[in-house]
């Protein structure tokens, strides 16, 4: 289970900017990359696996909001890559 999906990823940032940062190469881009998308989802998820691994068991039996809510933020982050805000960054 994913911690966190597209759509909730467009419902907390946007579609359009969701569009914006995973077809960075590709500015007159009308949909989400879902390639983009779902490597950063898989990334994240991944870390989020290692660092809850030796406190709880996995697979999650829910994901809390919260867990939810930071997986949004750290995807946002990785797709921005290298062009980052200052304000997205914090």
């Amino acid at each position: 289970m994913p911690y966190v999906t597209a759509q909730q990823l467009a419902d907390r940032f946007g579609q359009a900017e969701l569009v914006q940062i995973s077809n960075q190469e590709d500015p007159d881009a009308m949909a989400v990359n879902a390639t983009r998308v779902d490597g950063a989802v898989a990334d994240i998820g991944a870390l989020i696996d290692a660092k809850l691994a030796p406190r709880y068991a996995m697979p999650l039996s829910s994901v809390p909001l919260v867990l939810v809510n930071v997986a949004c933020d750290l995807v946002r982050a990785r797709l921005y890559d290298k062009r980052i805000t200052d304000h997205i960054a914090d």
